[in-house]
């Protein structure tokens, strides 16, 4: 997609969450970011100290993945500081890490694919 197309996407996104909280419905934004460029969009629109969802499915594959998911994690949580941060797909100790430090409450949902694979290495949850 262009940036333009990008842009548009997150405008619309941003739209919907404020058109269903107008008429009573709540939504949690749930925010995707590209690298530090695209922060100023991605993160446009949001309040500060609100909940707010992002997942971690396809962006800890790779060292490319995690080099542009991590630092935009660190911008969430410190520009934004969420009074809840919603986790959906792997959580990983160095995301642990992160929101400890930024003393950033969380909910995590695994996704089935990451229950999958801490079953198969042995770390079944409890």
């Amino acid at each position: 997609m262009t940036k333009d197309q990008k842009i548009w996407n997150v405008g619309r996104s941003r739209r919907i969450g404020s058109y269903f909280n107008r008429i009573g419905l709540p939504a949690i934004p749930n925010v995707h970011w590209l690298g530090p460029e695209s922060y100023e969009y991605c993160f446009a629109g949001l309040r500060k100290n609100s909940i707010l969802a992002v997942s971690t499915l396809g962006c800890l594959r790779s060292n490319l993945d995690r080099s542009l998911f991590i630092p935009g994690l660190i911008y969430l949580v410190n520009s934004l500081e969420p009074s809840m941060l919603i986790l959906y797909g792997t959580l990983t100790e160095e995301i642990k890490r992160i929101l400890k430090t930024n003393s950033t409450e969380y909910l995590y949902f695994p996704s089935e694919i990451s229950e999958a694979m801490e079953a198969k290495n042995g770390n079944e949850r409890k």
